[in-house]
């Protein structure tokens, strides 16, 4: 970060590393593939992991071996799934995580809360 952006305002003492992950996820973002018919990332991880080419390592914590950031890891028939338009975010989310959303239990297709916050 620059010495007068630093001197000159307040910013989040987790900045950098926030700048970090918001440049490694538009470059590696999880996108179904439509031949391999699976989540990729949009361009393949470097060899050695996103640590090891980082300006700011400390934004891949010890552990954050998933990449969350980078959008969920689903799996395959789900990502299909939504892909054709079979299933809705929402119904995901009652598949993965073991519930029943207040839009299934009414019987609906797509609820706002669901689709935004899930």
């Amino acid at each position: 970060m620059s010495k007068s952006l630093r001197f000159s305002c307040a910013v989040p003492r987790t900045y950098e590393e926030d700048v970090q992950r918001a440049i490694w996820t538009f470059r590696h973002q999880r996108v179904f593939c439509p031949r391999a018919r699976r989540l990729v990332h949009l361009r393949p991880l470097p060899a050695g992991g996103l640590a090891s080419t980082a300006a700011v390592p400390s934004a891949v914590a010890p552990g954050d071996e998933a990449l969350d950031f980078l959008g969920p890891l689903l799996p395959d028939d789900i990502a299909c799934r939504i892909a054709a338009g079979a299933q809705l975010v929402c119904g995901v989310c009652a598949t993965m995580q073991g519930e029943v959303h207040m839009c299934q239990a009414q019987g609906q297709s797509l609820c706002s809360s669901c689709w935004y916050f899930c």
